[in-house]
């Protein structure tokens, strides 16, 4: 379901089957940037995405975003629902409704179900999926060098 205006683009993905958690208008379909090119370094995403995350009833709510204009195209496109999947193996089974907040430079992601019937029921060592969003910026991935280098100017990263 997409929403009209520069308010989000929101796609809501059933679990597992192909393209599952993309729509039409994902990042590249709909006139998005793709994301840049050029060589890659494994890293954790948190060095060039922030996060917040929380409990909403039985679901989870992580927000990402980016501070650098140049790196909110990259973030679009890289940050599917099938890519949180992959991150996160816990959630590969439930549904995600994903949010584009351009205006942010950010994607918001609900994961219905993660927390059972609420943080009181929840299994989680993390009831209240607080660490969610810090675990999501630990995991490894592919980042850009050149988007690296804007974020971490003056700093001596090994990469």
């Amino acid at each position: 379901m997409a929403q009209a205006g520069s308010e989000g683009l929101a796609e809501r993905g059933a679990a597992g089957g192909p393209g599952a958690g993309q729509t039409a208008f994902g990042p590249a379909a709909d006139g998005w940037p793709a994301g840049t090119t050029g060589p890659t370094v494994d890293g954790p995403l948190g060095r060039l995405v922030y996060a917040r995350s929380g409990d909403k009833g039985g679901n989870a709510n992580v927000g990402l975003w980016v501070s650098d204009p140049a790196a909110w195209p990259w973030l679009a496109s890289t940050l599917t629902t099938d890519r949180l999947r992959t991150l996160l193996p816990e959630v590969a089974e439930l549904p995600i409704d994903r949010y584009q907040l351009p205006n942010l430079r950010a994607v918001n992601f609900v994961i219905h179900g993660l927390l059972d019937g609420g943080a009181t029921e929840a299994r989680r060592y993390d009831k209240q999926t607080k660490a969610l969003g810090e675990w999501v910026c630990a995991r490894y991935v592919p980042l850009p060098v050149d988007l690296l280098a804007r974020a971490w100017q003056g700093v001596d990263l090994p990469l």
